[in-house]
């Protein structure tokens, strides 16, 4: 399914112009974008959300090249099988899970978490981000679709982590006859 899925997406490919140059864009700038769009938190008054989420999608990162090395999936124009229709450079590294997904994903989380309005449109960003990949021919639609999950995921637990050490962090403790106040 994952296969037929990747040749209906990506045989849009080469057929509209226009098509092809936002899916180039996308799939080159999205997770720049996304990156941009987390430090620019620095400008506002999320300064320490800017910062647990450059974390964050520092840490999604981390793991999803741990994770692609384990897997070690071959791109879909790797494949001798698979006919593609390739926009962009190839890139040699494993496909499973997409880098971009998972920055894009991470990015979209802590910038919903900054702000609502803000964060469903970095959600529909992601989608469109990911979904350019397998457009331009370098990842199959689960690379990308475990790419974005593993992202939020991953950017989710590094916030709420974080929001626990904040407040065992500032947590008082209650005067004991050992330690009077």
């Amino acid at each position: 399914m994952d296969l037929r899925l990747f040749e209906y997406i990506n045989n849009l490919a080469g057929r509209y112009n226009w098509l092809d140059v936002v899916m180039i864009f996308f799939s080159s700038f999205g997770y720049l974008i996304g990156l941009l769009a987390v430090a620019a938190l620095f400008l506002t008054s999320h300064k320490k959300r800017a910062g647990i989420g450059l974390l964050a999608i520092s840490t999604a990162f981390l793991l999803n090249r741990i994770t692609k090395v384990i897997v070690d999936r071959p791109r879909p124009f790797m494949e001798k099988d698979v006919e593609v229709t390739l926009l962009i450079e190839k890139s040699v590294s494993p496909s499973f899970p997409s880098d971009q997904a998972v920055i894009i994903g991470a990015a979209a989380v802590i910038l919903y978490q900054a702000d609502k309005r803000l964060g469903i449109a970095a959600f529909l960003f992601a989608g469109v981000a990911a979904f350019s990949r397998v457009f331009v021919g370098h990842h199959y639609p689960l690379d990308a679709a475990a790419g974005l999950l593993f992202g939020t995921a991953v950017a989710s637990m590094v916030t709420s982590l974080w929001k626990k050490y904040k407040e065992n962090r500032t947590m008082t403790l209650p005067p004991t006859r050992h330690f009077p106040q």
